[in-house]
């Protein structure tokens, strides 16, 4: 079943596939209780939800009314999919209040969001995002999930490590059945790689935190900066490899972190020269860490995604090509017998962005600091 309106949805109703897509209104950006509230309770057999913005722009929903359509929908409802559409920060304020769940509602075992390319670009959500804490704990208090069966949580824009945790990050990381893990990291915004703004601190406790999932079997970080910046550029000269030797360290601990581990997936929107630049002396120190049999013996993919900024009148697929060239060299370590090294570009749409240029820099310039040694 597959839903083009969310103004009339029961015109378009086939509950057998269990699978239901509703769009933002056409008028408004802000969802209605009528484009939505009923829609689940009239799908005895739907399975997965997914709720999406129009033509690649962001629509908010408000906490209470997506939880009261959650609640409404039957036991059979397993994955929820937000794709362009947010949850205001401010609408949890009074989320629970009056809302009842009745022994029908359902549990989710898969969360997934989808966030906006032009926002990105920009540097800025568009709208207050929820705290990841926030979120979690009013899905859980109404029991619309638990977390002793949570499998998916992919979220990765939910999460502000530019921000201070301002809740325990150990405690909503304790999801013992997590099998996929989606979050969206950032270097330091300091001009000086040596010096961290409290971005690095928080990636290291995210993945501490991260740790005793050890159920988990694909990892996907988005490393960018869809925050605070203060232009339209990816560009970052200083940038370093503390993510690479982050995750190095992660993954090298005793006894090993995720032991079932299948797919490391890095979707990357820094520019291909500067990644490369910073990457390059330490990537084989990851490769070798997890394409090590001994340890985890199920890895057998790395997904690298590069992502180019462009602005809507400006596209050359040259500029594609040159990025899968540029990453496929840098991850060449991870192309080893028994592992997939899979490497894609795609275009960061917005309506201004900085073109970037695939001019590598001097030789020289790849020999630089790392920036982050082992912890």
């Amino acid at each position: 079943m597959f839903l083009t309106s969310a103004i009339a949805p029961s015109s378009v109703i086939n509950g057998e596939t269990g699978h239901s897509s509703a769009s933002s209104p056409l008028s408004s950006s802000t969802w209605k209780e009528d484009d939505i509230k009923n829609l689940p309770a009239q799908l005895p057999n739907l399975q997965r939800l997914v709720l999406s913005s129009r033509n690649g722009t962001y629509s908010q929903i408000s906490a209470q009314l997506l939880t009261s359509t959650l609640l409404n929908a039957h036991t059979s409802l397993d994955y929820l999919v937000l794709d362009g559409v947010d949850l205001p920060k401010r609408s949890f304020n009074n989320t629970l209040f009056g809302i009842q769940r009745s022994p029908a509602a359902p549990v989710l075992h898969h969360l997934k969001a989808v966030w906006t390319p032009t926002c990105y670009i920009r540097g800025f959500s568009g709208v207050l995002r929820p705290d990841i804490h926030l979120f979690l704990d009013a899905l859980t208090t109404l029991g619309l999930i638990s977390r002793q069966t949570l499998l998916t949580l992919d979220l990765p824009h939910y999460w502000k490590i530019s921000e201070h945790w301002q809740s325990d990050v150990y405690a909503t990381l304790k999801l013992p059945s997590l099998e996929i893990f989606g979050i969206m990291l950032s270097h330091s915004q300091h001009n000086n790689h040596t010096v961290d703004d409290g971005t690095h601190l928080r990636t290291r406790e995210l993945l501490d935190a991260l740790a005793p999932c050890a159920r988990l079997r694909a990892l996907h970080i988005t490393y960018g900066e869809p925050e605070l910046r203060e232009w339209y550029s990816l560009r970052r000269e200083h940038l370093s490899a503390a993510l690479i030797c982050f995750l190095r360290d992660h993954f090298s601990r005793t006894p090993p972190a995720h032991p079932h581990l299948e797919e490391l997936k890095l979707t990357v929107a820094y520019w291909a020269k500067d990644v490369k630049r910073a990457w390059s002396p330490v990537i084989s120190q990851l490769a070798a860490v997890l394409c090590d049999r001994a340890r985890y013996p199920s890895f057998r993919r790395l997904h690298v995604c590069k992502l180019v900024a462009i602005n809507q009148n400006d596209s050359d697929r040259s500029d594609l090509d040159a990025a899968r060239r540029i990453v496929s060299g840098l991850f060449s370590a991870f192309a080893v017998p028994g592992v997939e090294l899979i490497v894609d570009a795609e275009f960061l749409f917005g309506d201004t962005a900085e073109k970037e240029d695939m001019r590598l820099d001097s030789d020289a310039d790849i020999e630089g600091d790392t920036g982050m040694g082992r912890a």
